[in-house]
């Protein structure tokens, strides 16, 4: 079992946050569990726990990091800058206007030069397409009700020969419902590179076995397994990796 936390504070005004003494809990629960670095985990082995935190946020140093040393556990935490070193490069995709100034501004204020974000939408091919804007999130799906922007979409496999990206360690995908055309646009990547995968299957009811359907079809020898990150019908994610990795 994988636990997947974004954040942890006192004051709580999202469905992503939790207070310290709902994860207090969560680390009683888990005392009779084997709590292991992801390099180490064994999806079918059910005693297997990891804790991650998919942000460096200074309140994971407040409250989370306090209450995972006194339980000993080990934990991942998602600074990918940190993790692909000076040398490696994460990139990332924000189509709707707010959200991407907004992320160049952060990157900008920390000094993150090892990662790129891009104003475009993930698709299979390189398309136009409206989406909804407020601020918060995008989404090609939902847009009734809500202000609407022309997007640049473009394929995974189309932006990485235009860049000159030959080598992709990684994809992970949470795009509001275009994962599967965007998993179709990086189908070469997969093929000749097999990078690890995490790609959400929540936002559409057949995402849930079309995708797995899908990357089991292209025979590449990856291995699955599913991943329910909260106590809602939200976050959950299919891992893949290749046999061995």
């Amino acid at each position: 079992m994988i636990y997947a936390y974004h954040r942890i504070k006192t004051k709580i005004n999202d469905t992503i946050t939790i207070h310290p003494i709902r994860f207090i809990w969560d680390m009683i629960c888990i005392l009779k569990n084997q709590v292991v670095f992801l390099d180490d985990y064994d999806p079918m082995n059910p005693n297997h726990v990891v804790l991650t935190f998919d942000d460096g946020y200074k309140d994971f140093l407040k409250y989370a990091l306090p209450i995972l040393k006194f339980f000993k556990y080990p934990f991942e935490l998602g600074i990918v800058a940190d993790w692909v070193g000076i040398d490696g490069l994460v990139i990332g995709f924000e189509p709707e206007p707010i959200c991407y100034k907004e992320a160049v501004e952060k990157l900008s204020e920390k000094g993150c030069k090892n990662v790129k974000i891009y104003p475009y939408g993930l698709w299979s091919k390189k398309d136009k397409q409206l989406i909804c804007q407020d601020g918060r999130s995008s989404s090609l799906f939902w847009i009734d009700g809500h202000s609407q922007v022309e997007c640049d979409l473009v394929s995974l496999s189309e932006f990485a020969k235009e860049n000159g990206l030959n080598k992709i360690d990684f994809i992970k995908m949470d795009i509001e419902g275009a994962e599967m055309e965007a998993l179709k646009g990086c189908k070469d990547i997969l093929i000749a590179q097999k990078p690890k995968l995490a790609i959400c299957v929540y936002h559409l009811n057949e995402h849930l076995y079309e995708i797995i359907l899908y990357l089991n079809s292209l025979n590449l020898g990856y291995k699955f397994w599913m991943g329910h990150h909260r106590d809602n019908e939200f976050s959950t994610v299919l891992y893949a990796t290749i046999d061995g990795d």
